[in-house]
C-alpha cells in the first residue's frame, strides 16, 4: 500500500507539471524520497550533481545547472517555495541545510568557482536575493581592470531573511541572526545580530527569532 501511495504521489507531481530534463553526460541526479510540485529542473553539460534529501518539498520551484563540474547538495525536511537556483560556467558548490524554509527566493551562481553555503533550519521570506556576483563587469576605464569580481557567500544555521532583502557577494551571515525587510548584506553579520538597511548594519546583538507566532500563544 505504502508503495502504491508513493507511485499515486509521484504521479500526482507528474501531472502537475513537473519536469526534469537532463542533457549531456557524466551527470549524478538523485531527488531521494523528496517531493517536486510544479518544479523543473534543467541540467545540461557535463560532471554536474544534484542531490535532493528525504522529506524536502519543491514547489513552483526552477533549478537550471548549466556548464560542467556543478554540485548542488538540499538536505532533508525542506520546504523550498518559489525558489529559483540558477549555476552556470563551472564548478560552483550550493549546500542548503535541513529543515530550511522559503517563500520565495531567488539564487545565482554566475561564474565559475563559487561557493554558496546554508545552514540548517533558515527560513527566507518573500522575494529574497541571493547573488554570488553582478553578472556583468565593472571595470575600470583606464586600467581595465574588474572592480567587481565575485565572492563566496556564507549563511549560518537558524537564520532568517526578512522579505526583499538581498545577500550580497562576499557576504557572511552568522548563526542565529535577523536581516530585515528590504535589507541589503554586503558585508559580514555576526552571530545572534539583527540587522537592517542598506547597507545591512547591526542595530542590535543578542538576539535570536522563533518560527512560532506570537499571537498563537493567546488563542491556545
Amino acid at each position: 500500500r505504502s508503495k502504491f501511495l508513493h507511485c499515486l504521489a509521484r504521479s500526482r507531481d507528474w501531472f502537475g507539471g513537473t519536469r526534469i530534463i537532463v542533457r549531456g553526460s557524466r551527470h549524478s541526479v538523485n531527488v531521494h524520497q523528496s517531493r517536486l510540485l510544479r518544479t523543473n529542473i534543467q541540467i545540461d553539460g557535463g560532471n554536474n550533481t544534484l542531490e535532493i534529501e528525504p522529506g524536502t518539498r519543491l514547489i513552483d520551484s526552477v533549478i537550471v545547472i548549466k556548464g560542467k563540474g556543478h554540485h548542488v547538495h538540499i538536505g532533508r525536511d525542506c520546504l523550498l517555495n518559489r525558489m529559483t537556483l540558477v549555476l552556470q560556467s563551472s564548478e560552483c558548490r550550493v549546500k542548503i541545510g535541513n529543515l530550511t524554509t522559503s517563500s520565495s527566493v531567488n539564487i545565482d551562481l554566475g561564474e565559475p568557482r563559487l561557493s554558496l553555503q546554508i545552514g540548517d533550519d533558515c527560513m527566507f521570506s518573500h522575494r529574497v536575493e541571493i547573488m554570488c556576483g553582478d553578472a556583468h563587469s565593472l571595470d575600470d576605464a583606464v586600467t581595465g581592470e574588474r572592480l567587481n569580481p565575485p565572492q563566496n557567500i556564507e549563511i549560518g544555521n537558524h537564520v532568517w531573511l526578512g522579505a526583499e532583502s538581498a545577500i550580497l557577494k562576499g557576504s557572511s551571515v552568522g548563526d542565529n541572526s535577523i536581516i530585515g525587510f528590504r535589507s541589503v548584506v554586503t558585508s559580514q553579520i555576526p552571530s545572534c545580530s539583527l540587522a537592517v538597511g542598506i547597507p545591512a548594519r547591526v542595530t542590535r546583538n543578542g538576539v535570536t527569532w522563533t518560527r512560532d507566532l506570537p499571537w498563537q500563544n493567546l488563542v491556545q
